[in-house]
């Protein structure tokens, strides 16, 4: 049997949800080995944390804005194995990783939803300073943040 995930991996419309540093023109976005086909504005549930050098996002009923980023056929295995690396997410390791890869639904800027990969906070002892030690990012601090409300955009999960 197929997950709705390997389905998805397996399509001609590979999707990645950025935040952060790895939005385009930011410190890590230098990380991307091969360019995108498109790059859209747009929103996905979770809450998103300030870790000091970078952020971290985590499932819950707030939301975050950032990018999808559409990879082709022939540029997906090395870009996400790329990303994969710089987010220290091992696929066959999830136990270690400090990220996971999630399959999440998003809504773009023009109101359509799709799906994309994005990475969620894995690490427990860091997840238990989560509110305390690092702090909650307010999601009307950025622009971005701010088309998310202008959207009304409503997460789903």
């Amino acid at each position: 049997m197929i997950s709705s995930a390997d389905k998805f991996s397996m399509s001609n419309n590979h999707q990645i949800f950025v935040y952060g540093t790895l939005l385009g023109g930011r410190l890590r976005f230098p990380v991307w080995p091969k360019n995108s086909i498109s790059i859209q504005i747009a929103c996905t549930a979770g809450l998103m944390y300030d870790l000091g050098p970078y952020p971290a996002i985590i499932s819950g009923n707030g939301w975050i804005a950032g990018e999808v980023h559409r990879i082709g056929d022939e540029d997906w295995p090395e870009t996400i194995a790329a990303l994969d690396a710089f987010e220290e997410y091992k696929p066959h390791d999830i136990a270690t990783s400090l990220y996971t890869r999630q399959l999440v639904d998003v809504e773009l800027a023009d109101g359509q939803v799709s799906h994309a990969w994005a990475y969620f906070l894995q690490d427990v002892t860091i997840q238990n300073g989560l509110g305390t030690k690092y702090p909650l990012v307010e999601a009307t601090t950025t622009i971005n943040a701010r088309l998310c409300q202008v959207w009304n955009f409503k997460p789903t999960r």
